[in-house]
Parts: C-alpha cells; sequence; structure tokens
C-alpha cells in the first residue's frame, strides 16, 4: 500500500511552503522499511495505528475522546506527582507544586467548572515506573532500539578516554574543561522506565 500525503505547514511558514508527510498504517510497514525509507535518509513519517491497543488509549479516554479524569484519579489517586502553576511568569524556572492525582483531579474539575483560574502542568510523572503491572503502553517496534541512548555511551566512552581515570572531573591535555559521567551513574539516577528523559538532559548538561 503506497503512503498517503499529508500537507502540513512548514517551519518556515512565511515562505508559505509546505511539507509532504508520508503516513502509513503499522501493518504495511516493517522495520526494515522504516529504517531505509524514513529513520536513514531522516524522514518524517506518520505511523497509525501503534497505540490502539494500548489500555491507556482505551481506559483513559471517555467516549467522546476527552481524558477520562475519573478513572485516574478512582485507580491512580493516591499517587504523588509534580506539578507547576503555568500561570506564573518565567513558568518553568516556578517551584514545583507536591500533590497527589486526586487533588490535581479536583483542580481539574474546578477549572473546568470555572471555579479556578489557575493553569497546571502536571510533569515528570513517570508512571510505568509507579505502576508497572499496569502495562498502560507497549514500546513501537520501530522505537525499540534505543538509538539515543546508544550515542550516549559511544560519547560517553570517547569523552573517559580524555579525561581522568576514577575521577568525576579533570583538565585534559588541550585545556577544555571536562566533567565526566559514567553511564552506570546515570542509570542509577533514571526515574523512567527508560531514562531516556533523564540521560537526554545530563547529556546537554555534561558533555
Amino acid at each position: 500500500m503506497p503512503p498517503q500525503d499529508v500537507e502540513c505547514p512548514a517551519a518556515t511558514s512565511e515562505q508559505q511552503r509546505v511539507a509532504k508527510v508520508a503516513v502509513l498504517h503499522k501493518d504495511n510497514l516493517s522495520y526494515q522499511q522504516f529504517v531505509e525509507n524514513f529513520m536513514q535518509p531522516n524522514l518524517p513519517v506518520m505511523i497509525q495505528g501503534l497505540a490502539d491497543h494500548w489500555k491507556a488509549a482505551q481506559d483513559w479516554v471517555t467516549s467522546s475522546g476527552a481524558i477520562d479524569i475519573d478513572f485516574l484519579a478512582k485507580h491512580f489517586g493516591q499517587a504523588q506527582v509534580w506539578v507547576s502553576d503555568t500561570t506564573r511568569v518565567n513558568a518553568a524556572c516556578a517551584p514545583r507544586l507536591d500533590m497527589t492525582l486526586a487533588d490535581f483531579a479536583d483542580w481539574w474539575r474546578m477549572h473546568k467548572a470555572g471555579q479556578d483560574a489557575r493553569l497546571l502542568y502536571l510533569k515528570d510523572w513517570h508512571f510505568a515506573n509507579e505502576f508497572p503491572h499496569y502495562k498502560a503502553y507497549d514500546t513501537p517496534l520501530y522505537f525499540q532500539q534505543d538509538w539515543l541512548n546508544e550515542y550516549f555511551d559511544m560519547k560517553q566512552t570517547l569523552k573517559k578516554a580524555r579525561c581522568s581515570k576514577g575521577s568525576m572531573t579533570a583538565q585534559p591535555a588541550s585545556g577544555d574543561h571536562c566533567t565526566c559521567v559514567s553511564v552506570a551513574e546515570l542509570e542509577t539516577t533514571e526515574d523512567g522506565p527508560s531514562g531516556t528523559g533523564s540521560c537526554i538532559a545530563l547529556y546537554q548538561t555534561e558533555l
């Protein structure tokens, strides 16, 4: 089945250019085809049907397609979550609030009813790590290979070769400051099921 094309605004919207994005159903796209046709040439693709069987796609939405906050509060309301108030100026730097998911659900309902003007953002909740037996989703075949962490491991190997052995920080011969963080140490600090988010953040900070 040939891929469909979807028109979407390109980054250079001022030039009114349109990018073509292929659309394929997962049943018509093998992993090898994904690698050869999209990953290696660095081309975008929209893959349909990946989440159809996910429990999250079935339990966490209402019949109208909205988030089923009542289901989440009933089954996971005791979970402690971090929340940012995005109505604040420079909200990205604002202190995070700790609350239960049940409390967040209460705010959600009040906000929808127009009784609470705050715009709260629930962030960095590593659900799969906290509720491993629920199996809310599974990683699609195309993304099971951990390219980002493999690249990070390679960079760490090269970096450690020019850092003092057994030291977290060292001055390489060039005089440029070098910070060494072992992959094992990164893995112990990761909170998510795969750790990818944490690893990217540390990579950007340390390398």
